[in-house]
């Protein structure tokens, strides 16, 4: 049986799930036989990925952003099919050996012969391997040769044939160009074909146009070489010309057309006199004379002086030349089209004009250029062709990229994907990871990116995990980036954070993010924490209680204090009041004793009542009855704790980003310490005992040290005495004899203000018996 043959299928357990392990690249071909239903993750949304976004593309092959296990099977296959040696693949080397490449696959020979070509471009023909960074250098690669697949030729990779090089630049000079692969403007088959074409046409045009050698004149030249000026004279004023032979046919219709067809009054007021153009422009816009019934116009006296200039090289040019001899004083409208009439044929032939795109070259060097004997178009036309014969090797580059980033990354992908090792692995960087989180002396590594941050705590609340979810922004130069990740408490205590917490962030790249907490899913971390959560929230309680009380009592305090001022302050400007009698119940001091009396007793038979009460309690059950209380607050408490904490989930948590979990993934307190944790300190590191603060306080005034000292001995002195009370009370049996004393106390009192008040009684004088007669004294004795 083979090393592979017992490999086969190993399965371990993490997480409470058991997991194919793929341990090295031999493991890989195994996820073809694994049903979907074994796999940890069947698809996961391409943003939750921390690695090249070029790898995700080619991953992704439907394009629906998202990866799927068919999806992650083909990639394996194709790479193991155009790979020789898979040995390497755990490496995460971005560089690919050509010996490494299958050159009796199909795709690999393809591939093997494109990335020779590359490097051959590269000017390193003899490399025995290819890199990430060569085969994106497209620009480097397409420029360096002359042939790079696209078809369109630069000038500049011809400096050993400057002729050809020139039509190229002729070409682009009239006809334009296209970028080529490289990034330079160039020519192809169709831009050289149209310049060809408009040579050709342009080149009969003209020579329509020549007169004969033996002639001093042709159908077009009516004038010989003096036509061209006469017809560029005519076509300055022909529109205006025209125009003011129609308002004479139209006034001699209607003769009070001719009233606005003038510039008024109105008009004229409403131009802007001091806008030289916008006065230009309306005299240009007036007829070249008045309009007249008799349609002639006299052009050597009063015309429109914008046009003059223009009249008056036309009058001398075209009209009194000796073959047309007109009269300028008397130009009429049959004169004007017997001038159009002579020009027509000129007209048409400059209207017909035929390769205007090329009229900026020479006639000369479009005859050369179209001369079969100098062959610049025709090697022109071979260097483009041979252009496209490598566009096959060019297709190609694609598939070099896909198998170094694939040679690089799948490796990882699979146990990213098929199982979760790597996402567990304090020692190994997962490509699901969005970083790591520094915050509150501790490192969070469980953090994924959230783009809805609602929708994703709205799953993860159910994973009943502790989490954060915390804003990042990050500067680069002028360039500001932000990102949301949710981040999970896995151990540890969550006391000390809370919205608005600052900390810092790294990205996989070692990119430092500034991190603020903006959101928070409030679960229990540890038993410890949950132990301790219901006496802080009653302790909260309370202190808002007390200080609602205070600020109540204060108040209301304030307010009698204000009444009490205002009521004495009236009393005062008042007259006295009457002395109370000796009679009243309230003006008799017995009455007071009496009442004062009760009060205390009542007082001290309460406290006689406690110290009877505790001395027949025992220290015991009084610890007893407080642990008591403890275990009924803090039992449910823990066992809410212990439940909630027995069933975190890490796979939710990843199904809150999108992911499709098959299986439950339990969080243990030991699978939380992998997440949450405190750094250890470097080997050689050295902790020195004792607060560098006192230091610091032996340094202050001797006054300082003893305003800080009296706390302490105040502190010590109260334990002491809680101790003598206690064995005062057990020992010496000193409850007995509080509880006799404060039993006699009350006693005592009463009838010591009974006595009291007899006494007074008696002293009074008495009164006389309702049976003797009114005035009678009683006999002395």
């Amino acid at each position: 049986m083979t090393e592979l043959e017992k490999k086969r299928f190993l399965l371990q357990k993490l997480g409470g799930q058991y997991q194919l392990s793929i341990d090295c690249p031999e493991d890989m071909p195994l996820i073809q036989d694994l049903d979907e239903a074994h796999w940890i993750a069947t698809s996961a949304p391409l943003e939750t990925f921390n690695c090249d976004p070029v790898l995700l593309k080619y991953l992704d092959a439907d394009g629906n952003g998202r990866i799927r296990t068919d999806e992650i099977r083909n990639a394996q296959k194709w790479l193991f099919d155009v790979l020789k040696d898979t040995s390497k693949l755990a490496g995460k080397s971005d560089c690919v050996s050509l010996d490494e490449i299958n050159n009796e696959n199909p795709d690999g020979e393809k591939i093997l012969t494109a990335a020779k070509f590359v490097l051959e471009n590269l000017g390193e023909k003899d490399a025995a391997e290819i890199n990430l960074a060569q085969i994106r250098n497209r620009q480097e690669i397409l420029g360096a040769g002359v042939c790079n697949g696209d078809g369109i030729v630069p000038p500049e990779v011809l400096p050993d044939d400057p002729k050809t090089a020139q039509l190229i630049t002729d070409i682009i000079d009239t006809m334009g160009s296209k970028p080529d692969a490289s990034g330079k403007p160039g020519v192809d088959a169709e831009l050289l074909e149209k310049f060809t074409t408009a040579a050709k046409d342009h080149l009969e045009w003209i020579r329509q146009g020549k007169i004969e050698t033996d002639k001093e004149s042709s159908p077009v030249m009516i004038w010989g070489d003096a036509t061209a000026g006469a017809y560029n004279m005519l076509a300055a004023v022909k529109d205006k010309f025209d125009e003011f032979f129609n308002l004479c046919a139209l006034v001699q219709m209607d003769a009070d057309t001719a009233e606005w067809i003038e510039l008024n009054e109105a008009e004229v007021r409403e131009k802007n006199l001091t806008d030289v153009t916008e006065l230009e422009n309306c005299v240009k816009s007036q007829p070249l004379a008045k309009p007249n019934p008799d349609g002639l116009i006299d052009l050597t006296v009063r015309v429109n002086p914008v046009w003059k200039d223009q009249l008056d090289a036309f009058s001398a040019t075209v009209l009194k030349n000796p073959a047309l001899n007109l009269n300028p004083a008397r130009f009429t409208r049959e004169d004007w089209k017997s001038v159009k009439k002579l020009f027509a044929g000129y007209a048409t032939w400059v209207s017909a004009k035929k390769g205007p795109e090329v009229e900026k070259l020479e006639e000369k060097k479009l005859r050369h250029y179209l001369n079969g004997r100098t062959r610049e178009v025709e090697k022109l036309k071979d260097i483009i062709e041979k252009d496209k014969e490598v566009a096959t090797e060019l297709q190609q580059l694609e598939n070099v990229e896909k198998l170094i980033l694939y040679h690089k990354f799948l490796f990882e992908v699979v146990n990213n994907f098929v199982n979760l090792k790597r996402l567990f692995d304090p020692t190994a960087e997962s490509l699901i990871q969005a970083g790591a989180l520094v915050m509150d002396e501790r490192r969070f590594d469980l953090a994924m990116k959230v783009n809805d941050l609602a929708a994703h705590k709205k799953i993860a609340v159910n994973s009943n995990i502790c989490t954060m979810y915390l804003e990042l922004s990050a500067k680069t130069g002028d360039k500001s980036d932000t990102m949301k990740v949710a981040v999970g408490v896995t151990s540890g205590f969550a006391d000390n954070l809370y919205i608005g917490k600052a900390g810092v962030f790294f990205t996989p790249g070692g990119r430092e993010w500034d991190a603020k907490i903006i959101d928070y899913i409030s679960q229990p971390v540890s038993l410890s924490e949950a132990l301790r959560s219901p006496f802080r929230k009653v302790g909260q309680f309370i202190s808002k209680q007390v200080e609602r009380f205070k600020t109540d009592r204060y108040k209301e305090l304030e307010t009698g204090m204000n009444k009490g001022i205002t009521n004495a302050e009236k009393k005062l400007t008042a007259a006295k009041p009457a002395p109370v009698a000796a009679g009243s119940f309230w003006g008799s001091g017995s009455m007071l004793m009496l009442g004062g009396g009760l009060g205390l007793a009542a007082i001290g038979s309460a406290f006689a009542f406690v110290v009877k009460t505790l001395k027949n309690v025992s220290m015991f059950h009084i610890l007893a009855v407080i642990l008591g209380i403890m275990l009924i607050i803090a039992v449910p408490i823990v066992i809410a704790a212990l439940i909630k904490l027995r069933r975190r989930n890490v796979g939710m948590f990843l199904e809150a980003c999108g992911w499709a979990i098959n299986a439950r993934m339990r969080l243990t307190y030991k699978m939380g310490l992998l997440f949450t944790h405190f750094p250890a300190y470097p080997p050689d590191s050295k902790k020195q005992r004792g607060d560098l603060t006192r230091k610091m306080v032996k340094q202050m005034s001797w006054r300082k040290q003893r305003s800080k000292q009296w706390l302490a001995w105040l502190l010590v002195i109260l334990v002491i005495c809680l101790a003598l009370g206690y064995l005062a009370f057990a020992g010496l049996g000193l409850g007995d004899k509080l509880v006799k004393i404060f039993t006699g106390i009350p006693e005592k009192i009463v009838s010591v203000t009974k006595s009291k008040t007899d006494t007074k009684t008696d002293t009074k004088p008495a009164k006389p018996a309702a049976s003797e007669p009114a005035g009678k004294t009683q006999p002395k004795k």
